[in-house]
């Protein structure tokens, strides 16, 4: 392997989201998405974006293309995604910072919490540290992502996005969005969302989705195949917590979602107390906003597969079947009808 490496949390064994998170080809070019140790003592670490040129079956001339923290033991993102146009687009988790670009009120920056347009810097700097360093992010106020996807027939970036005790999202993410973390996590309810300062053109919107009880929302791909042709107008949206992959039918200008199910058209799957028409959660006695999380409302509408383990990731491949990797059962499922 070109990597080896794990960062433990101080004080357990357990080891956290670090390592190799993303990667992805544009013909003999592959980009990865990468947590590297600078010495050995694990002291400075830092993520980083190579491109490679695939040859000889072999990953040769390494590229350094930007350089990200890595100052906390999870939130690093690290999705990989090209669009039709050629520009590739990474997601960097919010690292647990409260910077500006998290929507706090201070002139702290980092390169977190963003969608990061990936380029090549011949320094080798952050982009915070060049003179423009707004032009590299084409979202922030993200908390973490490991879903990011372009619609193959309009273009649209989209992204998902994993909540803290409430409220995972899936995103339309248009030039310029500020995704609201941390002020806003999952439907606004009325409330604003103050103006950045220097990131004024930075706008907020709706979610297109939440989950009021978190999911660990991950892969989100379009069915772009022949054999998933009677999916062609929907999105596919993966889980960690429920081994679920998801289906959402997109409207005509493939923006937003329609739903037959009256109680999904606020684009929320609300939990429900104590209710007999809610589907069972467990008996954990877990507290969800003050009160049981005791159901969830009905979700056959959206359901697409399920029982498949720890999904973090799923593509389609050249075949037009649909290969899905469940991390704790080390299996990829081949999904074909």
């Amino acid at each position: 392997p070109l990597w080896d490496f794990q960062v433990k949390q101080e004080g357990c064994n357990c080891y956290t989201e670090s390592g190799l998170l993303g990667i992805m080809a544009i013909d003999s070019d592959v980009y990865v998405f990468v947590t590297e140790e600078l010495n050995s003592d694990e002291s400075n670490v830092e993520n980083r974006i190579y491109k490679f040129t695939w040859k000889d079956n072999k990953l040769q001339n390494p590229l350094l293309l930007n350089i990200l923290p890595a100052d906390a033991i999870m939130h690093h993102g690290g999705t990989l995604v090209v669009d039709l146009d050629g520009n590739v687009f990474a997601s960097v988790g919010d690292q647990m910072l409260e910077t500006s670009i998290q929507n706090y009120d201070n002139d702290i920056i980092a390169d977190a919490g963003i969608i990061l347009r990936v380029g090549y810097d011949q320094n080798f700097k952050s982009p915070s540290a060049s003179p423009n360093p707004l032009d590299h992010y084409y979202a922030i106020g993200i908390r973490n992502s490991f879903g990011l996807a372009v619609d193959p027939k309009t273009g649209y970036l989209w992204d998902t996005e994993n909540g803290p005790d409430t409220y995972d999202e899936i995103n339309l993410v248009e030039t310029k969005f500020n995704s609201g973390w941390a002020k806003i996590q999952g439907p606004s309810n009325g409330r604003l969302l103050p103006q950045l300062p220097n990131y004024e053109k930075y706008e907020y919107s709706e979610p297109e989705f939440s989950w009021e009880l978190p999911i660990g929302v991950t892969a989100i791909e379009f069915p772009n195949s022949k054999i998933f042709k009677k999916y062609e107008n929907f999105v596919f949206v993966a889980d960690v917590n429920n081994g679920i992959i998801y289906k959402f039918k997109l409207d005509d200008t493939r923006t937003k979602f329609v739903f037959e199910s009256p109680h999904l058209q606020d684009n929320v799957l609300n939990i429900i107390e104590n209710s007999e028409n809610s589907v069972h959660v467990d008996d954990t006695g877990c507290v969800i906003s003050g009160y049981p999380c005791s159901g969830i409302e009905p979700m056959d509408e959206i359901l697409f597969a399920k029982n498949l383990g720890v999904v973090t990731d799923m593509k389609f491949g050249p075949d037009g079947a649909l290969y899905v990797i469940s991390l704790m059962e080390g299996k990829i499922y081949r999904i074909a009808n």
